[in-house]
């Protein structure tokens, strides 16, 4: 998972992997990735659910500051394996 974040948007996300919750926001996104890759990895996700904000000041594009995207990628046990360990 990875998350673009920008100065409009606040948010906040809940990942469940059956046995518990795990949050993020902006600051435990970044804390959580794995190295340059600014991927969190879950070995296991049951659910991932998003709750967010934007300010008044965003106007859907027509502000190339509006940038906010959340990416979840589901990937082979060989490919985390490797991201992992590299």
């Amino acid at each position: 998972m990875s998350v673009v974040s920008d100065a409009n948007t606040h948010y906040a996300l809940r990942v469940n992997n059956g046995l518990v919750n795990r949050y993020f926001n902006e600051a435990t996104v970044n804390a959580a990735a794995l190295g340059d890759s600014k991927k969190v990895v879950f070995y296991s996700v049951d659910t991932i659910e998003l709750f967010f904000n934007q300010e008044a000041k965003y106007v859907a594009n027509a502000d190339s500051a509006n940038k906010f995207k959340v990416t979840v990628e589901r990937i082979s046990s060989k490919h985390l394996a490797e991201m992992v360990l590299t």
